[in-house]
């Protein structure tokens, strides 16, 4: 055996080679000694090729608390080792004697990211006026205009400016939006893939980016001016990315369906009557729920979204919205980030459910 005091003292006078012959898992969840090399004691016969070629090296194992580490230093005892050391009391001993470690990598925690992320979110969420947008284009305001809908609906006609970045192509390429700090605004078709969009890369990083409210289609109609012409971006070199974030945004780009996970008011309001399971919930303020809501609807707004989000059932169906579709969508973004499966988004919100002929009650 070797104390942890002794141990410390032999890492600044003869540091020895030293083995962590605990679990992977283990080693992640609690860190290491600076300098040790991990091999886990069910697989240390079949890594021998690792030992040092001179059988008279200074060695250490350890383990939790000194049993696999005891059972190591045995093995290395026959294999010839003749000067090997089991750390007394173990990884656990070491950390007990207030001896430094090679701490573990944070573990990436979803619910944490997107609680601090919609907190600190603006009162518009990031949504960004037809009228508002068309404002700043006159006044020349610099910005990178992001085109989120697919190749075929760009090519029929875009907001002068824009660049094509469908959103299933996304990851691949943020070398056309290397500033992170850059002004960028997205559309799609009505404002709920571009919301995903936007969320995205606020995720990833991205200080300054805004959803436009509506989409492409409501931008022509106010008789606002589209064009075919093609701008072309040059690609530079993309950001660093925290792994485990673009991961999951990756992930849930990758998962979106063709429908967009968007029911109909027509199919809702059916669907409502024969599945009294369906939960509604309304993530708008406390004023706009006052003014109209739809029959049985929860009111959680976006802002209380995720302080709340237990209260909100994962094995029913669940629809959410808004008006028109911007926070709803940032709503569900989370909820299936956090693992949800039957979730859905009102088209067009309260404003469309009402057009469609249904009420709204008080």
């Amino acid at each position: 055996l070797i104390s942890p005091a002794d141990l410390a003292v032999a890492l600044v006078e003869n540091p020895p080679v030293i083995y962590d012959v605990r679990t992977t898992d283990e080693v992640a969840e609690t860190g290491y000694i600076e300098g040790a090399t991990n091999i886990w004691v069910n697989e240390f016969w079949g890594n021998l090729d690792q030992l040092p070629a001179d059988k008279d090296t200074f060695i250490v194992v350890y383990c939790g608390v000194g049993i696999r580490g005891g059972i190591v230093t045995v093995l290395l005892n026959l294999l010839g080792y003749t000067n090997v050391r089991n750390l007394s009391g173990g990884f656990n001993g070491w950390v007990a004697a207030n001896n430094p470690i090679v701490a573990p990598e944070p573990v990436f925690d979803v619910t944490s990211t997107l609680t601090d992320y919609i907190a600190g979110l603006p009162q518009t969420f990031n949504a960004l006026r037809i009228a508002d947008l068309k404002a700043e284009l006159d006044a020349n305001t610099p910005m990178v205009l992001v085109d989120v809908r697919s190749a075929d609906e760009f090519a029929e006609g875009f907001i002068p400016g824009a660049i094509n970045i469908p959103y299933n192509e996304l990851t691949a390429n943020l070398d056309l939006l290397p500033d992170l700090n850059a002004n960028i605004v997205v559309y799609c078709g009505s404002g709920h893939r571009s919301a995903f969009v936007m969320m995205a890369l606020n995720l990833l990083g991205y200080t300054n980016v805004r959803s436009m409210l509506s989409g492409f289609a409501a931008w022509t109609a106010a008789e606002n001016p589209s064009t075919t012409d093609v701008t072309v971006v040059e690609p530079a070199t993309a950001p660093t990315f925290d792994a485990d974030v673009f991961t999951v945004v990756e992930a849930f780009l990758a998962s979106i369906p063709q429908g967009y996970w968007v029911v109909r008011p027509a199919d809702l309001s059916i669907e409502l009557a024969e599945n009294p399971d369906v939960l509604l919930v309304d993530v708008r303020t406390e004023g706009e729920y006052a003014n109209g809501y739809i029959a049985g609807a929860v009111h959680i707004p976006l802002a209380d979204f995720m302080t709340r989000v237990g209260e909100i059932p994962a094995d029913m169906p669940i629809v959410l919205y808004d008006n028109p579709t911007h926070r709803s969508s940032m709503a569900l973004v989370a909820l299936k980030m956090l693992g949800y499966e039957n979730v859905r988004v009102l088209g067009g919100g309260t404003g469309g459910w009402e057009k469609a002929g249904f009420t709204l009650e008080k």
